[in-house]
């Protein structure tokens, strides 16, 4: 697990320009396990990284999580952003939900938290479940998505709600936002 959560750290930290040492804004977030890096791709400002179960094909995926950074940040906060991927997912879904679960201060960053349905996807024909959390760094904004394509149980909401609770910044050259 351990070298999961490095190599996926690593993975952020390098498509952050960080320089061998380890300064500035860090976006602490493990890899699942059982999950696999599927893709990174970078285009403009947006670095998008997927990552699926080991065992499922990244085009029929059934869960993914999905971690986006905006570099040099978005005018918006947090709660904004989730509100106009909410809006546009209802745009998306006939008879979608969409729910704000918490909003507040973590470490020192804005954060928000909410979840999304779709009883069936224009895309793939199948439910489709979201949550998502959005963090605004003082240097990028930070978005990272779980999601499924059936309906999840309870206790892979729980699950899922804990590991985006725990993803979170920090800044080791700024003492009130201290990383672990």
């Amino acid at each position: 697990m351990r070298m999961r959560a490095l190599a996926l750290f690593l993975l952020i930290l390098g498509a952050l320009g960080a320089p061998g040492e380890l300064r500035g804004e860090q976006l602490l977030q493990e890899m699942p396990e059982g999950f696999r890096l599927h893709s990174e791709q970078r285009r403009g400002n947006i670095l998008t990284i997927e990552m699926v179960p080991q065992v499922e094909m990244a085009q029929n995926w059934t869960e993914m999580l999905t971690t986006q950074v905006f570099f040099g940040g978005l005018k918006v906060s947090t709660e904004e952003f989730y509100d106009h991927f909410a809006a546009l997912w209802a745009l998306s879904c006939a008879g979608s939900e969409v729910a704000l679960i918490e909003s507040g201060i973590q470490n020192g960053y804005s954060f928000a938290l909410g979840k999304l349905s779709c009883p069936t996807s224009p895309a793939s024909g199948k439910p489709e479940h979201t949550w998502l959390k959005a963090i605004e760094g003082n240097d990028n904004f930070y978005a990272v998505q779980k999601s499924w394509r059936r309906i999840p149980r309870d206790e892979e909401i729980a699950r899922w709600r804990s590991y985006l609770q725990d993803v979170q910044l920090c800044d080791p050259s700024i003492p009130e936002r201290p990383c672990p």
